[in-house]
């Protein structure tokens, strides 16, 4: 960890979106890719894992060259040495675009859902509403034993 220095798989290069010519070798260079607005999570969790000797789990966004964004899970845990310091961080990225994408979607098909529910709620009330009114009149006529004409009331 001293020495910043990075070894990744060609598979992690190129979920960065790198390639064969351009590799990730010095943890500044993922600093770099990562999303502006997710840097600063991803440093506070790798921090935290250093510093409490925990496993961290990230999520983050890394642009892409054609302009769309990834979103990669990391998983890992540091390793120290005999006196206490962190000497590596090992762990996996995993591409979760579609994982999101269908989050997404399942946030948008529930939010259309409460929508209509909203609506139909709405719909249904206001007939409901005043017919509940006319049946309270009309029990407060017959209780009250006012004369009440059948054929209006049957009307109602």
């Amino acid at each position: 960890l001293e020495s910043n220095l990075v070894d990744c798989s060609g598979e992690i290069d190129q979920l960065y979106g790198f390639n064969e010519i351009k590799k990730i070798r010095h943890s500044d260079e993922f600093k770099a890719v990562i999303h502006p607005d997710d840097v600063a999570s991803v440093y506070d969790k790798v921090r935290e894992c250093l510093e409490l000797n925990t496993p961290y789990e990230i999520e983050f966004r890394v642009p892409v060259i054609d302009g769309s964004i990834r979103w990669l899970k990391g998983v890992g845990k540091a390793f120290y040495s005999s006196s206490g310091t962190p000497e590596k961080l090992i762990g996996i990225v995993t591409d979760i675009s579609k994982f999101k994408q269908y989050e997404e979607e399942l946030k948008s098909a529930i939010h259309s859902r409460d929508d209509f529910m909203s609506v139909a709620s709405h719909e249904l009330r206001t007939p409901l509403t005043s017919l509940s009114l006319q049946l309270q009149m009309l029990d407060r006529m017959f209780s009250k034993n006012i004369h009440v004409d059948h054929d209006k009331a049957s009307r109602v």
